[in-house]
Protein backbone atom coordinates (compact mmCIF):
# COMPACT_ATOMS: atom_id res chain seq x y z
CA UNK A 1 0.00 0.00 0.00
CA UNK A 2 2.63 2.77 0.87
CA UNK A 3 4.03 1.90 -2.52
CA UNK A 4 1.16 2.50 -4.41
CA UNK A 5 0.78 5.37 -2.22
CA UNK A 6 4.02 7.14 -3.02
CA UNK A 7 3.29 6.28 -6.84
CA UNK A 8 0.55 7.97 -7.28
CA UNK A 9 1.39 11.11 -4.91
CA UNK A 10 4.41 11.10 -7.35
CA UNK A 11 2.34 10.99 -10.19
CA UNK A 12 -0.13 13.88 -9.36
CA UNK A 13 2.72 15.87 -8.51
CA UNK A 14 4.26 15.60 -11.93
CA UNK A 15 1.57 15.96 -13.65
CA UNK A 16 0.86 19.30 -11.72
CA UNK A 17 4.81 20.81 -13.25
CA UNK A 18 3.41 22.51 -16.54
CA UNK A 19 0.79 24.73 -14.27
CA UNK A 20 3.16 25.15 -11.84
CA UNK A 21 5.70 26.55 -13.96
CA UNK A 22 2.80 28.63 -15.91
CA UNK A 23 2.10 30.42 -12.76
CA UNK A 24 5.75 30.77 -11.61
CA UNK A 25 6.45 32.10 -14.73
CA UNK A 26 3.74 34.54 -15.37
CA UNK A 27 4.78 36.07 -11.65
CA UNK A 28 8.15 36.45 -12.73
CA UNK A 29 9.81 33.75 -10.16
CA UNK A 30 11.17 31.55 -12.78
CA UNK A 31 12.08 31.85 -16.99
CA UNK A 32 12.00 29.32 -19.41
CA UNK A 33 16.12 30.42 -19.95
CA UNK A 34 16.66 29.23 -16.10
CA UNK A 35 14.84 26.05 -16.57
CA UNK A 36 16.53 25.45 -19.78
CA UNK A 37 19.65 26.19 -17.97
CA UNK A 38 19.37 23.84 -15.14
CA UNK A 39 17.76 20.68 -17.30
CA UNK A 40 20.56 18.24 -16.74
CA UNK A 41 20.32 18.75 -12.98
CA UNK A 42 16.35 18.11 -13.37
CA UNK A 43 16.67 15.25 -15.76
CA UNK A 44 19.38 13.65 -12.70
CA UNK A 45 16.77 14.72 -9.91
CA UNK A 46 13.80 12.83 -12.25
CA UNK A 47 15.95 10.07 -12.89
CA UNK A 48 17.33 10.01 -8.35
CA UNK A 49 13.48 10.33 -7.61
CA UNK A 50 12.39 7.85 -10.01
CA UNK A 51 14.73 5.33 -8.66
CA UNK A 52 13.42 6.15 -4.60
CA UNK A 53 10.22 5.74 -5.51
CA UNK A 54 10.39 2.15 -7.84
CA UNK A 55 11.28 -1.01 -6.56
CA UNK A 56 14.58 -1.57 -8.42
CA UNK A 57 13.52 -2.12 -11.96
CA UNK A 58 14.33 -0.15 -14.89
CA UNK A 59 11.49 -0.71 -16.38
CA UNK A 60 9.07 0.70 -13.82
CA UNK A 61 11.83 3.18 -13.24
CA UNK A 62 11.55 4.68 -17.18
CA UNK A 63 7.64 4.15 -16.46
CA UNK A 64 8.31 7.25 -13.88
CA UNK A 65 10.86 8.70 -15.21
CA UNK A 66 9.42 9.03 -18.69
CA UNK A 67 6.42 11.08 -18.49
CA UNK A 68 8.33 13.50 -15.92
CA UNK A 69 10.65 14.47 -18.47
CA UNK A 70 8.28 14.93 -21.30
CA UNK A 71 5.95 17.30 -18.73
CA UNK A 72 9.43 19.31 -17.84
CA UNK A 73 9.88 19.89 -21.58
CA UNK A 74 6.67 20.88 -22.23
CA UNK A 75 6.80 23.42 -19.11
CA UNK A 76 9.77 24.57 -20.82
CA UNK A 77 7.90 25.35 -23.50
CA UNK A 78 4.71 26.61 -22.14
CA UNK A 79 6.65 28.90 -20.14
CA UNK A 80 8.42 30.73 -23.48
CA UNK A 81 4.83 31.16 -24.62
CA UNK A 82 4.10 32.78 -21.41
CA UNK A 83 7.03 34.88 -21.64
CA UNK A 84 6.49 35.55 -25.34
CA UNK A 85 2.93 36.14 -24.64
CA UNK A 86 3.96 39.06 -21.73
CA UNK A 87 6.30 40.68 -24.09
CA UNK A 88 3.82 41.29 -26.51
CA UNK A 89 1.31 42.47 -24.20
CA UNK A 90 3.96 44.99 -22.66
CA UNK A 91 4.92 46.52 -26.19
CA UNK A 92 1.71 47.01 -27.39
CA UNK A 93 0.97 48.99 -23.92
CA UNK A 94 3.31 51.31 -24.88
CA UNK A 95 2.89 54.26 -28.06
Amino acid sequence: MAFLTRIVLASALVWQLPLISVVLTSLGLVSARGMAAYRRWVLLGIVAGSALLTPPDPVSQLMVAGPAVVLYEISVQLARLVERTAGRRAGAGSP
